[in-house]
């Protein structure tokens, strides 16, 4: 049978062309989403996908420990050891000996030193003179110089022990007198405190 020859609409062409340019133009798309730059590292990340270490401070605590002089705290009695001995020159003069006997430096005060005597109508007397605070390290001692005005009264008592109270707030320690027992009259003096015992004995 003799064959027909088939004739394509000129719509037919059109809408054939517009499916192609579709198909083209999602190819093109997808060539683009597979050479997009890779994503930035979200905060903390190193980048390979592991947390970063935090950086370090460059101080250790060991170096944090040094001893400012503003940082010295004050004496307190049960890290001092106390003495009390007869002058070596003047009888009724008496030398007080505080040493630090803690593992740290501390500040004695100088000038605020109450010292009281059983028979002692009050406190002794400051004779001064007024003196920075004393600065301890371990094993480090602070003198002072007590003088006493006994002079052989029928009414004189005698003392083997003396008070001392870092400051007239603070608690009072008991310290024996080493050696014979003192004369104690009607008054008494104390000086402030000295890094040497000659310094105390020499105030008068």
């Amino acid at each position: 049978m003799p064959m027909q020859s088939v004739r394509i609409s000129s719509a037919s062409r059109r809408s054939a062309a517009v499916v192609a340019a579709a198909v083209f133009g999602a190819m093109a798309l997808a060539a683009c989403d597979d050479t997009a730059a890779p994503s930035s590292p979200t905060p903390g990340s190193d980048g390979s996908g592991g947390s970063a270490a935090p950086a370090s401070s460059g101080s250790s605590g060991a170096a944090d420990q040094g001893t400012d002089v503003d940082d010295v705290v004050r004496c307190v009695p049960n890290a001092l050891s106390y003495r009390v001995e007869r002058g070596a020159d003047i009888p009724d003069q008496y030398l007080l000996t505080m040493t630090n006997t803690g593992a740290l430096p501390c500040l004695l005060p100088s000038n605020d030193l109450v010292v009281t005597l059983p028979g002692l109508d009050g406190a002794a007397d400051h004779l001064g003179p007024e003196s920075e605070d004393l600065s301890l390290l371990e094993g480090e001692s602070g003198y002072a110089a007590v003088w006493l005005s006994g002079n052989d009264s029928p009414d004189d008592e005698t003392a083997d022990r003396v008070e001392i109270a870092l400051t007239a707030a603070g608690p009072a320690t008991t310290v024996p007198i080493t050696g014979d027992p003192a004369v104690v009259g009607a008054s008494a003096q104390v000086t402030s405190v000295f890094g040497t015992p000659e310094a105390a004995l020499g105030q008068s």
